[in-house]
């Protein structure tokens, strides 16, 4: 929840609320309100108070290294539809995609793009960003190759699937098909064999002559 990650980050650094809310262009009474429990930001704004507690943290002598300052864009993002930098850095090295021939596309500079692969910087608008990469791909056009490799990550049916597809991949939304085999494997990882036989009555180990089974023979005359 944005409520502890706020509170903690202003225990821990000589910052108030009211620099955060300035840092981010929101209004601190958001803040406040975030601060008591009272609502969460979506996921745009997530990013932005991210960005601004990393900011503030260098510029009062405290400058967070770079894992923590992945820990703080996840903290903030965690549970909201947002950007996955994995994904982008995955599709990039999947199709081979020049940084120098995207940045038009999304309107950032190649030097700001490393930083967005990497996890060291967020896009504001991560759908509007996703968006230009369907499109970049759109206009380069893509060869067997490439659509067979895009297959390797990416559910989708055909090319009139692939800019949505493309879109649920970079922005962390899984396919109904996925979730529903991660509810599945979740479920499972919590299944207890020993407690299920438990409630059912049947100790194990379970042996024939327990059960009153008649003992099996293997004479035969």
């Amino acid at each position: 929840m944005i409520r502890k990650i706020l509170n903690d980050y202003l225990e821990q650094y000589p910052v108030t609320a009211q620099a955060v809310a300035q840092e981010a262009g929101i209004s601190a009474s958001s803040v406040s309100r975030w601060r008591k429990g009272r609502g969460e930001p979506d996921a745009e704004t997530a990013v932005r108070i991210a960005e601004a507690m990393i900011a503030l943290a260098e510029k009062c002598g405290k400058p967070l290294s770079d894992a923590e300052q992945k820990n703080v864009r996840g903290a903030c993002s965690a549970g909201k539809p947002g950007f996955v930098h994995a994904h982008f850095d995955m599709l990039l090295r999947t199709l081979q995609i020049q940084l120098n021939e995207l940045a038009p596309y999304v309107r950032f500079m190649p030097s700001y793009l490393s930083k967005i692969r990497s996890g060291k910087r967020s896009p504001a608008d991560p759908a509007r960003f996703a968006e230009g990469i369907c499109t970049y791909i759109a206009a380069a056009g893509s060869d067997a190759r490439s659509i067979a490799a895009l297959h390797g990550i990416i559910e989708f049916t055909g090319s009139a699937d692939l800019p949505e597809a493309l879109r649920r991949y970079l922005l962390g939304a899984a396919p109904e098909k996925q979730q529903q085999m991660g509810r599945f494997l979740h479920r499972l990882d919590r299944f207890d064999l020993n407690d299920y036989l438990t409630q059912v009555s049947l100790q194990p180990p379970f042996s024939e002559e327990a059960a009153g089974a008649p003992p099996l023979h293997t004479d035969y005359d």
